[in-house]
C-alpha cells in the first residue's frame, strides 16, 4: 500500500472526528461537531456548566446578576444564526431564571465570530438574532412579553476591533439622533386622537385617514360629505381615479351600513356626472358581489347543516334498532336505554 500524503492522513482523521460527542443526541444543534475547529472548541467549552457559570459571573453586569440566579442557567440547544453564516459564527444561548417568581427569565447570548477581520455588520446581525430569540421566548412560553436579552461577541482577531457595537451607528444618516430614534421605537399616528380638521388639511391623504378613522361610524355618510372638496379636487386632477375607486370599494365592504347604495349616492353628489356614473356602476357591482358571496356562504352553511342533520338522523335510527334488539333479547327498559343511548321514554315508545 502506497504511503499517503500527510495532508490526506490529517483530512481523514478530521473526518473521523466530526461525529457527535453524544450519539444519543445527534440532532442537537449545540452538540453537533462540524469541521470548523473554533466551533468545536467553543461549543464543547460552553456546554461545561462550570465554565459557563464562570463566564456569566465574569461578564454579566452586576445590576443584572443581582436579579437572576446564575446557578440555575439553562443551555438552550438551538441556533439563531442564519444558515449561510453558520460556518463563520458560533452562537450559544443561556436562559437564567429571575429571582422573583413569575417574572420573565433573562437571556444571555454568546456569539463567537470566526472571521479574522472586523465585520461592520456584526451589530446588525446581533440585532436580528435578538429578535429571533424574543420570538422564540414568546412561542416557548405562550406570552407576548419581550424578555431581557444581553449579547456578547467574543473576538480573537489579529487586528484591533473597530466594528460598530450599536445598530444605530450603522444607520446611514449623519444625524445619529435620527438613527437612535429609528432603533428605539416608531412614530405612532393615532387617528383617534387627531382632530378631523387636521386630517383634512391634506387633500389626498385625508381620503385615506378619514376613511380609516370613521369607517365604523353609524353615520359614515357624514364623513363622505366632509370630504366634498377633497373628492372634487382629486377628480379634477385627473390622477385620482384609482383612489376614488379604492375609497368607494373600501366603504362598500367595510362600512357598517345596511343600505350600501347610500354610500354610492353620497359620493356621487360630490363628483362629476361622468365619474358618478362610474361610481354607480362600481357600487352596483360591489353590491351584487356581496349578495353573491352571502348567497354562497348561506348555501355552504345549509349544506353543512344538512349533512349534520343526516348524520344525526342516521345515528338516531341506529340507536332505535339497537334498543329494539335489546328488548327482544329480554333486556329491560333501563338497560336498553343505557346501552343504546336513548332515553327510557324513547325506548318505551318503541313497544
Amino acid at each position: 500500500m502506497e504511503d499517503k500524503d500527510h495532508r490526506e492522513v490529517i483530512d481523514e482523521q478530521i473526518g473521523k472526528d466530526e461525529g457527535p460527542d453524544n450519539p444519543e443526541d445527534e440532532d442537537s444543534p449545540v452538540s453537533i461537531l462540524i469541521a470548523n475547529p473554533h466551533d468545536r472548541f467553543v461549543k464543547a467549552a460552553m456546554e461545561n456548566r462550570e465554565l459557563a457559570r464562570e463566564f456569566l459571573e465574569t461578564y454579566v453586569p452586576e445590576k443584572v446578576k443581582a436579579m437572576c440566579n446564575l446557578d440555575e442557567h439553562q443551555l438552550i440547544k438551538q441556533t439563531f444564526v442564519d444558515q449561510d453564516l453558520s460556518e463563520h459564527i458560533t452562537d450559544i444561548l443561556f436562559r437564567v431564571p429571575h429571582k422573583k417568581p413569575g417574572e420573565p427569565p433573562f437571556y444571555f447570548y454568546f456569539l463567537k465570530e470566526h472571521l479574522r477581520n472586523n465585520d461592520k455588520l456584526t451589530a446588525f446581525r446581533d440585532w436580528s438574532y435578538k429578535t429571533k430569540i424574543a420570538r422564540f421566548h414568546m412561542e416557548d412560553t405562550g406570552t407576548r412579553e419581550v424578555p431581557y436579552i444581553l449579547s456578547f461577541v467574543l473576538y480573537n482577531g489579529k487586528t484591533e476591533f473597530t466594528a460598530a457595537r450599536k445598530i444605530a451607528d450603522l444607520v446611514a444618516v449623519d444625524d445619529k439622533d435620527l438613527a437612535r430614534d429609528m432603533i428605539e421605537g416608531y412614530e405612532l399616528i393615532n387617528l383617534r386622537e387627531i382632530p378631523d380638521d387636521v386630517l383634512m388639511d391634506r387633500i389626498w391623504l385625508a381620503v385615506l385617514t378619514m376613511a380609516l378613522k370613521h369607517v365604523d361610524d353609524p353615520d359614515v355618510v357624514a364623513m363622505i360629505h366632509k370630504l366634498s372638496y377633497h373628492l372634487r379636487e382629486i377628480e379634477r386632477s385627473g390622477k385620482g381615479h384609482d383612489l376614488l375607486e379604492a375609497f368607494l370599494t373600501y366603504l362598500m365592504r367595510a362600512a357598517r351600513v345596511d343600505n350600501k347604495e347610500v354610500l354610492v349616492q353620497a359620493i356621487r353628489t360630490h363628483i362629476s356626472e361622468e365619474a358618478g356614473e362610474k361610481a354607480l356602476t362600481l357600487g352596483e357591482r360591489l353590491v351584487r358581489e356581496g349578495m353573491e358571496r352571502g348567497l354562497a356562504k348561506g348555501l355552504e352553511r345549509g349544506i353543512e347543516r344538512g349533512i349534520e342533520r343526516g348524520i344525526e338522523k342516521g345515528a338516531k335510527k341506529t340507536a332505535r334498532e339497537i334498543a329494539l334488539r335489546l328488548l327482544s333479547k329480554g333486556f329491560d327498559l333501563r338497560e336498553a336505554a343505557e346501552i343504546s343511548g336513548l332515553s327510557i321514554k324513547e325506548v318505551a315508545s318503541l313497544h
